[in-house]
């Protein structure tokens, strides 16, 4: 976490296609409903949840990362993802009552789809949309979507204080339902368009996901919910990561980009983690890689593309220990499998499957707990750090434990810079007792108040005071 303040001085990826091992006894299959995304939280923008509201954890299958659309001030759509142009798929269009329409087009799972934004008078929004969910080239016979504009709620605020939104206005399009193929089978599917103009001469779009799959298994006497989410927003259930290496990026890597989600035992306040800065895992939130962790075991997915089932096989791999001090705390590790979402309880212990891994970041939880039966809300004391690269690599040994050097004291560092004639840039950074950097500080739940500062010369006397500010 990074503060600033400017003075004037005296002024586990690509193998779930694998079968793994063990036996079909072991094997475990859950069932997954298709659920839409009954509510449009907007949770790309950064808001205040009420409340008092019903602790509904549905933002959380919302938080997702959607397709893009983008038009220069000519309305030429900029494609860098290998999508079919607009012209290649579309043989007969309305006529559009403007002739600067934007068009575009979206993968969804086997194919891709035309789209079109127009504007339903001269000089008016592009408030109409025409999407050719038959795809056979005739938007004739689609009946345009009409945006409504989005208001900011009540709650909305911008992340860092005195910050507005840039965005010149934003839309919302009704939701879309329709079959999609996935690897040749039919699925159902729905998804929302949301656009914004972000100048006068510059217009975005974005495709996400508003279907879900749901459903229980029950794993060693205990029942666990499993949410299935596309969070690439490309119709598929099934995409890991991207697994970064030299070779150049394909189409294909560019569509999956950050995979999809899997949520086990969701709750409410998991929100909170996964719209935090630094939080890359919330409490239930694993990326999709050869490695799954369910109730404190490993189990290596089988995932249906379109998202209708899970099949499960307890992993056989060797496993050492890794600790992190006394209290609950949560990490994201990398190795050339993929990624490990994992979350410790009051132990500070947890089992890793045996060999190198990198730790990309960590969240170190020092909550409160709050008295049995009092119907208090615990308030939230969590530091998200970034590992310095010195601290990043652990080897896990078969039946070893490997302590983690990470936690408190924390420290504050301050760093000054002239940017100009008498003028200095003065940043802080809050590091933990390894050096980490803190990327997210929750005390007392809630963002600490600006910490100030004063510049005093040798005499004793103080020439300037001050805050820093978040970002």
């Amino acid at each position: 976490m990074r503060l600033h303040s400017t003075v004037a001085i005296a002024t586990l990826a690509g193998a779930l296609a694998a079968a793994g091992s063990g036996t079909e006894e072991q094997e475990r299959v859950c069932a997954l409903d298709a659920k839409l995304v009954e509510k449009d939280t907007q949770p790309d923008r950064f808001f205040f949840l009420d409340p008092e509201a019903d602790k509904d954890p549905e933002p959380l299958f919302a938080a997702v990362r959607p397709q893009t659309f983008r038009w220069t001030k000519d309305g030429r759509w900029s494609s860098r993802k290998g999508r079919t142009e607009f012209d290649e798929l579309v043989q007969t269009a309305p006529e559009f009552a403007t002739d600067d329409t934007l068009k575009a087009s979206a993968r969804l799972g086997d194919h891709d789809y035309a789209l079109a934004l127009a504007r339903s008078k001269a000089g008016g929004d592009y408030d109409l949309l025409y999407f050719d969910r038959d795809r056979d080239g005739d938007l004739t016979d689609e009946e345009s979507l009409t945006a409504s504009i989005d208001e900011p709620p009540d709650g909305d605020f911008a992340l860092f204080p005195g910050e507005e939104i840039s965005d010149k206005k934003r839309w919302t399009f009704p939701r879309v339902e329709l079959d999609i193929e996935v690897d040749g089978a039919s699925t159902p599917y729905a998804f929302r368009i949301k656009s914004r103009e972000v100048t006068s001469t510059r217009i975005t779009a974005s495709l996400h996901a508003a279907l879900y799959r749901h459903g229980t298994i029950e794993l060693d006497g205990t029942s666990h919910q499993l949410i299935l989410v596309d969070h690439n927003c490309n119709g598929r259930f099934d995409d890991a990561p991207y697994k970064r290496t030299k070779e150049r990026r394909t189409d294909a890597d560019r569509l999956r980009g950050k995979g999809d989600v899997l949520f086990v035992d969701p709750e409410f306040g998991d929100f909170f983690d996964i719209m935090s800065s630094g939080a890359v895992i919330g409490t239930s939130r694993q990326p999709l890689t050869g490695l799954l962790r369910i109730g404190g075991e490993f189990y290596e997915p089988r995932i249906a593309p379109g998202g209708e089932k899970i099949v499960l096989v307890a992993s056989s791999r060797p496993m050492g220990t890794v600790k992190l001090g006394s209290g609950p705390w949560s990490a994201l590790l990398r190795s050339d499998d993929g990624m490990l979402a994992i979350d410790v309880g009051a132990s500070g212990i947890t089992r890793v499957p045996v060999g190198e891994w990198q730790i990309s970041s960590f969240t170190v939880n020092r909550t409160e707990p709050t008295r049995e039966n009092s119907g208090e809300t615990p308030r939230r004391n969590l530091f998200t750090g970034r590992v310095p690269k010195e601290h990043a690599t652990i080897e896990v040994i078969d039946g070893e434990t490997v302590e983690l050097p990470f936690g408190t004291p924390l420290k504050a560092l301050v760093k000054a810079r002239v940017i100009r004639k008498r003028q200095v840039d003065l940043s802080l950074d809050i590091v933990d007792r390894t050096g980490a950097s803190c990327t997210d500080l929750t005390i007392n739940g809630g963002r600490p108040k600006a910490p100030t500062f004063k510049i005093i010369d040798p005499d004793g006397k103080v020439v300037k005071t001050g805050k820093f500010e978040y970002g």
